[in-house]
């Protein structure tokens, strides 16, 4: 009896078992957090200082997402934030920031922005160490399963620059710029205090300048991530511009005293308007010779002289001239990896205040001239408006890597084994067998026809497919002449064959992988513009997928056997090098290179389609130079060999225009072109000017050539990697800056996500830029392994590279060394 009452009793205590894990509240579930998003990207004012509340980020870019959090019940917390967005797929992306909290805290996420084509916004949501949703609460107490921000959010254009002010109080005098642009997509300032910078260099991605006056990089202002992130920016392209007067020695004592383009001793106050060179005059009072005897007030200013500028530096006001006399430096830049730093002799706060003006200032030192509006839209057929800017180049060379040529293939065999499956499943076996008398085997001999054909369909799409993974890229990589240091940004594309998941990285030392800095790297999911496309082509079922941005690397990355492309940043040593001397010509010495000027290749790899560019002069915010800017092509310079000017300018003379290129594939669209006149006169021949009308030909903008609805996307599909029209593409792109808006052809160019890829600002009075084209795939390797698994990451050699080198290369004067 008693054991009969303790088996009933068996029951109950499994049922009290099974019920008792979900009535008991776990420790993650039982704390009580609250939170709130501070900013998605950075905050902006309007023209008129006005806060409205507003947050912007790129298309595209990294975005800063800053969250507050504070845990109200005293135990130590641990988890994770999140926030997704989604990539151009429709694959969700997820930033996690792991957290350990006990009282408040800040934490910084960072994800790639786009746009919301799923209504994802940037929703952050807390999860414990075990990944279950942790509830949130807001101020009033009101329970919350994610975070939203407050502020409204406004995507940036991917051609707007973006200003962001950090000094003190801000600078106001930049919003005047912004009433001068045609519209919101030319410019947007941005507003930020030293001490609220993203503490990686992912987080200032989208923005292109910072200005800092007063500069104060001590670290009661910013700690060591956010100086470290400013300085990694600088050194991916960013344009660093400083106001240094009173706190000159606590910026020279600084890392950004070894940015710095001048070395500074003093300060000095006055107030007399001779310390002002005439150009420097022009931008602030409105004349070369000022109206006035005395500044309104004293004026603090560091002197700058010719003296004190180290030998990279270049006086930015007054802009350097042939045979300029002006010794009097106001602001000066330097190169600093692909970024420059501009160091402003005085607070420009204070500059402002003395002077009458500030947007020709302002414009001069950010390196912006005014904007040109272009060509009213037009109308197209059945009443379309159609675009001013329809031809994207940034499109045209990254469609290079969405395996066009492949999925043509497919197509193709696919087509091909359908005709002659029909073929051989009707005609074939019904003549077969009626030829062996076995016409009554019809029905069993289709089925195993049927059978063969499944089979031999599976082989065949493996085989189209390829075994393993397959990746395209085109590569830029930009250094110095003499140095293997360089600095690379990578477009790529990869498919698989099958249904994979797999983690991606880029990293600094492919060849030694597991210790490669993370600093040096960076992956993220590419983003494009379809201005023609009524809708977004992405999957049904969408996955997510993590970016890991301290690491630099991509997990759980879904490949359906079709391609995804990805852009990455890229730091470190190459084996080989471009070595070079240039001198200038005793007579011609600001238009042309002595004839003993050579550059020598040692990067281990072949070039063709080479260019040398020198300039006549620095850059004026109110006036192109791109008549003043000189070009030395030439076809080829093998691995090991060296070539002269004197061979260079020989060749030329001796060939025409068109035989520049031979080595690169002819495209059919460039071909047509006969209507632009070769220039014969060799001096012409090398203006920028001339050479910019070939490539802007290349790639479809001719003067015969109507607007029309949809050009760029349908002129560019399949283009090779080596045709005329890729390598035009990158020139345009490498030089946009210098292209003259002001001529009504050129206003039909577009660059959208491209600005990144500009080097005009290395092309000054005494550097020259060589650019080179090679087969190789460059410096850096996509690597890959099966995601879960911590194994070994492999480098994955790609199947169509193309690099782009572009070398900066000091002119040294008149005198050939020995």
């Amino acid at each position: 009896m008693a054991r009969q009452r303790k088996n009933r009793g068996l029951p109950v205590c499994w049922m009290v078992a099974a019920i008792l894990p979900f009535g008991w509240p776990s420790a993650a579930s039982a704390v009580h957090l609250t939170g709130r998003i501070i900013s998605v990207g950075f905050s902006s004012t309007d023209p008129y200082g006005l806060d409205h509340g507003l947050c912007h980020y790129k298309l595209g870019r990294w975005t800063p997402v800053r969250v507050d959090l504070t845990n109200h019940d005293g135990d130590l917390f641990s988890g994770w934030l999140e926030v997704r967005q989604p990539d151009r797929d429709g694959d969700l992306v997820v930033a996690r920031q792991q957290i350990s909290i006990r009282d408040s805290r800040r934490y910084f996420l960072y994800v790639p922005a786009a746009r919301n084509i799923r209504d994802v916004p940037f929703n952050v949501r807390v999860v414990s160490a075990e990944g279950s949703l942790i509830p949130l609460f807001s101020d009033s107490n009101e329970k919350l399963v994610e975070l939203t921000p407050e502020d409204q959010i406004i995507p940036v254009d991917p051609r707007t620059l973006v200003i962001l002010d950090i000094s003190e109080g801000g600078l106001n005098h930049l919003r005047q710029l912004t009433k001068e642009t045609t519209s919101d997509k030319d410019l947007v300032v941005a507003r930020c205090a030293p001490s609220e910078l993203p503490d990686l260099v992912a987080g200032l991605e989208m923005v292109d300048v910072i200005v800092w006056d007063a500069a104060d990089p001590s670290a009661s202002v910013m700690d060591l991530g956010q100086r470290e992130a400013i300085i990694e920016w600088v050194r991916r392209g960013g344009r660093l511009v400083l106001g240094v007067s009173k706190n000159w020695d606590i910026v020279s004592r600084s890392a950004f005293g070894e940015m710095i383009p001048a070395r500074l001793s003093e300060v000095t106050t006055t107030t007399s308007p001779t310390i002002f060179s005439k150009h420097a005059c022009e931008l602030l009072f409105g004349s070369g010779e000022p109206a006035i005897s005395s500044l309104r007030s004293p004026l603090k200013f560091c002197p700058i002289t010719r003296d004190t500028l180290l030998p990279d530096a270049e006086s930015v006001i007054p802009f350097e001239m042939p045979d300029t006399s002006e010794n009097n430096i106001l602001a000066a830049s330097r190169p600093y990896g692909r970024g420059r730093v501009v160091l402003v002799a005085a607070e420009m706060r204070e500059l402002f205040q003395v002077g009458s003006y500030a947007e020709a200032f302002l414009r001069q030192v950010v390196r912006m001239r005014p904007a040109e509006k272009p060509k009213s839209s037009s109308q197209g057929q059945f009443g379309v408006t159609l675009p001013a800017r329809d031809i994207d180049l940034c499109s045209l060379v990254e469609d290079t890597t969405d395996f066009d040529i492949a999925a043509s293939l497919y197509f193709l065999f696919a087509f091909v084994f359908v005709v002659a499956y029909i073929i051989a499943a009707t005609f074939g076996s019904w003549t077969w067998l009626k030829k062996k008398g076995l016409v009554r085997m019809s029905w069993p001999a289709f089925a195993a026809l049927s059978v063969a054909a499944s089979a031999t369909s599976l082989l065949a799409v493996r085989f189209v497919r390829g075994i393993g993974n397959s990746v395209e890229c085109f590569t830029v990589v930009d250094g110095k002449a003499g140095s293997p240091d360089v600095a690379a940004i990578c477009y790529l594309g990869m498919k698989t064959a099958t249904y994979s998941n797999v983690d991606l990285s880029l990293p600094g030392n492919w060849l030694d992988i597991e210790n490669s800095p993370p600093v040096h790297a960076a992956i993220r999911p590419r983003w494009y513009e379809d201005r023609y496309s009524t809708g977004e082509s992405t999957y049904a079922a969408s996955t997510e997928y993590t970016a890991a941005t301290v690491a630099g690397q991509l997990h759980n990355v879904l490949f359906r056997a079709t391609a995804k492309q990805f852009e990455g940043c890229w730091e470190g040593a190459m084996a080989g090098r471009l070595n070079a001397a240039l001198y200038r010509d005793a007579e011609q010495k600001w238009t042309k290179l002595s004839k003993e000027s050579w550059i020598e290749n040692k990067l281990g790899t072949d070039l063709d389609t080479c260019y040398i560019f020198i300039a006549a002069r620095g850059f004026s915010e109110n006036e192109s130079r791109d008549n003043r800017i000189y070009c030395y092509p030439f076809k080829a310079l093998p691995d090991g060999k060296r070539i002269t000017v004197e061979s260079i300018l020989a060749e030329l003379d001796s060939s025409s225009p068109a035989a520049v290129r031979p080595t690169a594939r002819r495209d059919p669209v460039a071909e047509v072109d006969k209507t632009a006149a070769e220039p014969k006169d060799p001096q012409v021949q090398r203006l920028f000017s001339s050479l910019c009308e070939k490539w802007a030909s290349d790639c479809g903008c001719r003067p015969d050539t109507p607007y029309y609805y949809g050009y760029d996307r349908q002129s560019e599909d399949e283009i090779d990697v080596r045709s005329d029209r890729f390598t035009s593409g990158m020139l345009l792109l490498t030089f946009f800056d210098e292209i003259n808006q002001a001529v009504e052809r050129y206003q039909r160019l577009d660059r959208s996500q491209g600005r990144v890829l500009d080097r005009s600002s290395d092309l000054t009075l005494g550097t020259a830029l060589f650019v080179g084209f090679a087969n190789d795939p460059g410096p850096a390797r996509l690597c890959w392994r099966r995601s879960g698994s911590n194994g070994k990451w492999r480098p994955i050699d790609p199947d169509q590279t193309r690099t782009m080198y572009r070398f900066t290369i000091p002119i040294r004067g008149t005198t050939v060394q020995p």
